[in-house]
């Protein structure tokens, strides 16, 4: 991850775990140019709910989310307790790379 991030949100979840939520200065600009503000960024996030979080921060494994309902999908990944947005992408060009998880949340 770039050294410019900017803060999203903390996700604290019912387990004690607190993740710091930060996107990447290509993920802000991605974000802005496809019109996805952080709130819906953290929502989406956070609609991943606490088991898959949790899995992917042990994992280290990154992930795809995607919004139908918004038009847009985030790449995730995880370093220590950051949760970082790698970039936003418009859901009618996604396209995910091999190891990458997926996660569909209005399908």
């Amino acid at each position: 991850m770039g050294k410019k991030t900017k803060w999203l949100g903390n996700a604290e979840l019912n387990n004690g775990s607190c993740y710091s939520v930060r996107a990447s200065e290509h993920a802000v600009a991605r974000m802005a140019q496809r019109q996805v503000d952080s709130y819906a960024a953290l929502s989406a996030i956070l609609a991943l709910g606490e088991a898959t979080l949790t899995d992917l921060r042990n994992t280290g494994d990154e992930a795809m989310v995607i919004d139908s309902d918004a038009g847009f999908a985030l790449v995730l990944g995880f370093k220590k307790n950051t949760l970082f947005v790698i970039t936003a992408i418009g859901k009618d060009k996604v396209f995910v790379k091999k190891g990458t998880r997926t996660y569909k949340l209005n399908d």
